[in-house]
C-alpha cells in the first residue's frame, strides 16, 4: 500500500513542479543555480535545516558514491537577516550547498523541520520519492529500493 500512496505523491508532486515556476538559489560563495526544475541525470536534493544536517551527513556520504547528481540546499528561513552573513562565512569550508534564505524549495517540495528531506528525481525530472527521517520503516525502503535502482547507492 504505500508503493501506491508514495506514487500518488509523486504524480500530484509531479504536477505542481510542473506548474511552478524555476527555484533558483545562491551558494555560499554567491554563485546563482537552478534546482528546480531539475534536468538531465537523475538526482537527489538532500534539503536540511539546522536540526536536519546531521541527518544529513551519512546520506550525503553514500549518495556521492553513486551515479546521481546530488544538489545540497540549506533551510535557513530560521536565520534572522542580520545573521545570514555569519551563517554563509560558516559554510565556506563546505563543498557547495545552495542557501534557501525565504523557504523557497520547501513552499514547492514540502519539507518536515528537523530532518534531513531527500528529494529522489529521475532523468526526466520527475520527483519519485520525497524522503524523510520521521517516516516509518516502509517508507525508508521504498526510497533506499529506489536510490538503488536509480543511483546504484546502496544505502
Amino acid at each position: 500500500m504505500i508503493g501506491t500512496g508514495a506514487a500518488l505523491v509523486g504524480l500530484v508532486l509531479a504536477a505542481l513542479l510542473a506548474a511552478e515556476p524555476a527555484v533558483v538559489l545562491d551558494d555560499q560563495f554567491g554563485r546563482r543555480s537552478a534546482v528546480l526544475p531539475v534536468t538531465g541525470a537523475p538526482a537527489v536534493v538532500v534539503y536540511s535545516d539546522g536540526a536536519g544536517a546531521i541527518e544529513a551527513g551519512p546520506w550525503l556520504k553514500r549518495l556521492r558514491r553513486g551515479s546521481c547528481h546530488v544538489i545540497e540546499v540549506a533551510n535557513l528561513v530560521e536565520v534572522p537577516a542580520i545573521a545570514r552573513p555569519i551563517v554563509r562565512r560558516r559554510f565556506r569550508a563546505a563543498s557547495r550547498v545552495l542557501l534557501d534564505w525565504r523557504g523557497e524549495l520547501a513552499s514547492v517540495l514540502g519539507f518536515v523541520s528537523g530532518h534531513a528531506n531527500l528529494y529522489l528525481f529521475g532523468a526526466g525530472g520527475q520527483l519519485l520519492v520525497h524522503f524523510h527521517a520521521a517516516q516509518d520503516e516502509a517508507g525508508r525502503a521504498l526510497f533506499v529500493g529506489l536510490l538503488l535502482e536509480v543511483c546504484g547507492v546502496d544505502a
